[in-house]
């Protein structure tokens, strides 16, 4: 797309249009830049004052607004922002604000007139002192030049392209602002069952089997929210394994999770979490290194804190089963958890789905093996016999939720963009008329406070 996030040339019929319809619009924001950065090919930010110093505006480049990585780089090289931005002598060589040739020593000011954006709140950081109302704009058109001898230098003009750019709310990509929401496929039984469709046709590219986790993360965090899922005492991950759902939660979103799985010792740090760490480490360091940005900036203190304020993902040693509710510290952490949710739980996976409803809690599961010798008690709605395969445990996991007055299922479906089974269940708090199970009676895998009337036994497999 030849027209995605590029610069109108200086001098050019597109520029001189560029220049007139801009003297007619009304300008959203402009100063010079006195702080920023370009934290990676995706993602940079600046901070634009007036000339007696006063803040302007906080803005954020991301890709997802339609910026292209060649065009990003360039522009960040033309505003001056130091960073991640790839042959910055190549790129020097490439750059030509107003009547300046490649060789001309960097400009002592830029000056950026923006006129096109989308403005994003920031979620305010309560645990520590927040900044009220932290608006950030994501330029979609904007414009630049040098003020060096001559302050009336020619204007260059940028635009991010129209057919990438999504917009610039708090629900965009992951290469936003870090309190951004990603989008993975939308939710209900029959969008689900088209985007497997797609899929299996190729019309949908699939992300790789250890990127699951970072899909379903992002799904909680669209469905549920960030702070509801940071209240209390987090999310549960059961049989969350080696961590994968819990690093995602907690070092990206800020989300404290723990982990409940008797095997392992919680999070495996890997060679794609040590970047991580590098990375956003860098990423701090290239604010401190600017004097006076988190001072001035609500915007670079913010990301400070996304990069700098992320913990460990507990884990409890145990199985998931309703035992555990006579360990004062365990049920505690279910009855204060902002949410349960397991990635492929096997045989915890019952439990889980009774668990969330008997304590009412928003659940997630994305189930995978079925043991149906072990569970007869599963019966398909469709067939009338016994749950065998992933398709028909997905469906009975949404009957036990309930349904609504006009007859749909009160828990939804979304499918993740990964290979095997990635479909994902999910169902948030519900209300008084909703809830399927009474805080006296236990629901059939979840036998607490007491277990429902008629349920057999417990078995070897009962978890």
């Amino acid at each position: 797309r030849p027209d995605v996030g590029r610069a109108v040339p200086p001098g050019s019929r597109e520029s001189r249009e560029a220049a007139v319809r801009a003297s007619a619009m009304e300008s959203v924001a402009r100063g010079v830049v006195a702080h920023g950065a370009a934290f990676s090919k995706h993602f940079a930010a600046f901070t634009l004052v007036a000339e007696d110093g006063a803040l302007v505006a906080d803005c954020v480049l991301a890709g997802k607004d339609g910026w292209d990585v060649d065009p990003l780089r360039d522009l960040c090289l033309a505003l001056g922002l130091p960073g991640q931005t790839g042959n910055i002598e190549a790129g020097l060589e490439r750059m030509a604000l107003a009547s300046t040739s490649a060789g001309d020593a960097p400009p002592e000011t830029v000056e950026v007139d923006i006129l096109r954006a989308t403005r994003e709140t920031l979620p305010s950081e309560s645990r520590r002192p927040p900044d009220a109302d932290v608006s950030v704009l994501h330029p979609a058109e904007l414009r630049a030049r040098r003020r060096t001898a001559d302050p009336s230098g020619e204007w260059r003009t940028w635009r991010a392209g129209t057919a990438a750019n999504s917009g610039a709310d708090a629900n965009g990509d992951d290469v936003s602002v870090p309190s951004s929401v990603e989008r993975p496929s939308s939710p209900g039984s029959a969008d689900a069952g088209a985007s497997a469709a797609r899929a299996a046709k190729g019309g949908r590219k699939k992300i790789k089997k250890d990127s699951r986790a970072a899909a379903f993360a992002s799904l909680l965090i669209r469905e549920f929210g960030r702070d509801a899922l940071r209240a209390g005492a987090g999310v549960v991950d059961v049989a969350g394994g080696s961590g994968a759902l819990s690093h995602e939660l907690v070092t990206r979103w800020g989300v404290p999770s723990t982990i409940v799985d008797p095997r392992g010792d919680g999070v495996k740090v890997t060679s794609r979490h040590r970047r991580l760490f590098a990375s956003r480490a860098a990423n701090a360091a290239a604010i401190a290194a600017d004097a006076g940005w988190s001072a001035r900036s609500p915007l670079a203190r913010h990301l400070l804190r996304e990069w700098t304020g992320f913990g460990k993902a507990a884990h409890i040693k145990r199985s998931f089963d309703a035992s555990g509710m006579r360990d004062a510290s365990f049920a505690a952490l279910l009855q204060n958890c902002s949410a349960i949710v397991g990635m492929h739980p096997d045989q915890a996976t019952g439990a889980l789905v009774d668990a969330a409803l008997v304590l009412n809690k928003p659940f997630a599961v994305v189930p995978c093996c079925v043991f149906p010798e072990s569970h007869p008690e599963r019966v398909s709605r469709a067939t009338g016999e016994r749950v065998r395969t992933t398709a028909e445990l997905v469906d009975h996991l949404r009957a036990r939720a309930g349904s609504n007055p006009d007859g749909s299922d009160i828990a939804r479906v979304a499918v993740l963009p990964c290979d095997g089974a990635n479909v994902a269940v999910f169902c948030a708090k519900r209300d008084a008329t909703e809830k399927a199970a009474s805080p006296e009676t236990g629901t059939l895998d979840w036998p607490w406070p007491s277990p429902p009337p008629g349920a057999p036994p417990p078995g070897p497999f009962r978890l």
